[in-house]
């Protein structure tokens, strides 16, 4: 009995350390000089944006900041969305980032990238993330290095605007291998199972957003490293038993007249470049402007820092173009 109880206290003592250490090594803002770390500084920008001015929310993995393009569609229709997507985001993550963002927000769509929807869940994974985020130390823990006096008695103030609003903007080109792109979404009737867990999540996020007023949709981007028709089928499936809209853009490469020796960030076909981001953009911007009752804003004086931004994504675009020639 002495012993059960010593190894009560034992544990209670050392969750009680992590606690504290935890309020300590967590970033204090949203910089890579505050700990942030570069995989998840872009999402981290929806803690900045003014409260209740998000229209569109996306999630996923990195399929999705290098498809959808947010500053392109508030230049074409006015509306505002923000990508809280991360590298090899699970749906466990999406779910995550989603709560986190109503917390400010109230958008009136979500729109889940699927390849998500196959990502890796194991037990190990599973553990870790829920530790991480009841006690971040362990996810934090290399800022010892770093640590200033204000870590020891500051709170969490985010403060860093993120101007492309969580797009990775890229112009790196590779030409597709042959092989890819002739393996690539040939028509079958298979089904690629996806993860009990995360079909799970996929309800909990259709739960979440329909107790919160915002409508969820899907898209895949069209990718031939990760995509295929038998992911396709089984994402078509659930998404029509779930009474979710779903655009598949692998199956819209011809109408999007994607060029992959141009589109593509990589010989395997993995993400899409700038040049075919905007295809993807262009055909979501339509499609979301006639589907949802989404509001102009581009005469609105409370979202004058929506045309900065996109000047300042402008001239990205433009300092790309003089250092390629």
């Amino acid at each position: 009995m002495k012993r059960t109880i010593k190894c009560i206290v034992f544990v209670a003592i050392f969750l009680i350390i992590l606690a504290v250490l935890s309020k300590i090594f967590v970033p204090k803002n949203n910089t890579l000089e505050a700990g942030i770390g570069r995989r998840k500084l872009p999402a981290s920008g929806i803690y900045t944006e003014p409260k209740n001015t998000i229209d569109v929310l996306v999630l996923g993995d990195s399929e999705s900041y290098n498809s959808y393009i947010p500053l392109e569609l508030w230049n074409q229709y006015g509306f505002t969305s923000y990508i809280c997507g991360t590298p090899a985001q699970r749906i466990s993550n999406s779910y995550y980032f989603l709560n986190e963002a109503f917390k400010r927000q109230k958008p009136k769509v979500v729109i889940l990238e699927a390849n998500t929807l196959y990502s890796k869940n194991g037990y190990v994974r599973h553990v870790k993330e829920y530790v991480d985020k009841y006690f971040p130390v362990l996810e934090f823990h290399d800022r010892w290095k770093n640590l200033t006096k204000e870590d020891f008695y500051k709170t969490p103030e985010y403060t860093e605007i993120v101007n492309d609003k969580g797009y990775r903007f890229s112009t790196k080109t590779k030409n597709v291998k042959k092989s890819k792109q002739e393996k690539f979404m040939k028509e079958n009737k298979k089904i690629k199972k996806i993860p009990g867990d995360n079909l799970k999540h996929l309800k909990e996020i259709k739960k979440y957003c329909d107790q919160n007023g915002a409508k969820l949709m899907m898209y895949s981007s069209p990718s031939p490293a990760n995509w295929n028709y038998d992911k396709h089928n089984a994402t078509e499936k659930v998404a029509n038993d779930l009474g979710i809209e779903y655009i598949d853009f692998n199956l819209k490469v011809d109408e999007l007249k994607i060029n992959w020796k141009k589109d593509s960030q990589e010989k395997k076909g993995e993400h899409l470049n700038y040049s075919g981001a905007m295809k993807v953009t262009n055909y979501l911007g339509k499609y979301l402007k006639e589907n949802n009752e989404l509001p102009d804003h581009r005469e609105d004086k409370n979202f004058e820092a929506w045309n900065k931004a996109y000047n300042n994504f402008q001239k990205e675009i433009e300092e790309n173009k003089k250092a390629d020639v």
